[in-house]
């Protein structure tokens, strides 16, 4: 089954579409209900395609004015701090706004989450495109929900990157410091003999802290096996 699209001309007011995307949810619902109705009573598969394919253009459609929308959300001004009379506080037709941004939102009949919301399509375009295409190949109705929760986890994959990235400088720090005061260590040709003798007996040079000496050599061995090993599958 091949759903068709078409190429819809939103409206550019805020407030108008506004209503679009109030009044499309609703629609939506309606042909969603439609759809059940149809399967249950089993009629025909053309009354039954060409239901699927209203609510497949109407639900994109509405991913697309919600994107637009939270663009538009995005261009208001909280209202605090700022300078009202600049233009980062005025409507794209130049007008000023003279109101905050959460008592325009409600005026337009959204809550704040749903703003939020919206905002996050728009700054998932390309989300919400992957979205509406994995839908058509699955002949299914792309949703909200999908492209938000795929937002959530690119965002969560972002924080774990840059925790990763964050902890691995830390570590390469910690590491050259440790071969940096090693190389400041004098060779024996530098280091007289009397003083290795005077060092084995500081703070009593135990068997335990040879042992110690033991595995930072055999831990840096294994570190320059891992290096070499890592350099062979580049």
């Amino acid at each position: 089954m091949e759903l068709q699209t078409k190429q819809i001309n939103f409206p550019a007011n805020i407030e108008e579409l506004s209503k679009f995307v109030l009044v499309g949810r609703e629609k939506l619902v309606a042909v969603k209900a439609e759809i059940r109705a149809i399967e249950k009573v089993e009629l025909a598969k053309e009354v039954h395609l060409q239901k699927i394919q209203e609510a497949s253009m109407l639900s994109e459609a509405l991913l697309d004015a919600e994107v637009r929308l939270g663009e538009l959300f995005k261009k208001i001004p909280k209202g605090s701090g700022g300078n009202r009379k600049s233009n980062d506080f005025k409507k794209s037709n130049g007008a000023p706004f003279e109101k905050t941004k959460a008592e325009i939102i409600k005026d337009l009949g959204f809550e704040k989450t749903q703003a939020q919301r919206f905002e996050i399509l728009a700054d998932n375009k390309d989300l919400v495109e992957q979205v509406k295409a994995t839908a058509r190949e699955n002949e299914d109705l792309p949703t909200r929900t999908q492209v938000l929760n795929l937002a959530v986890e690119r965002k969560r994959k972002q924080l774990r990157e840059n925790k990763y990235e964050a902890i691995d400088y830390e570590n390469e720090k910690r590491f050259r410091e440790a071969l940096n005061a090693i190389q400041r260590i004098p060779n024996e040709q530098e280091l007289p003999k009397s003083l290795l003798r005077e060092w084995s007996f500081v703070d009593g040079m135990t068997d335990t802290q040879i042992e110690i000496l033991e595995k930072c050599i055999n831990r840096l061995i294994e570190i320059r096996e891992q290096i070499i090993w890592e350099r062979r599958c580049l």
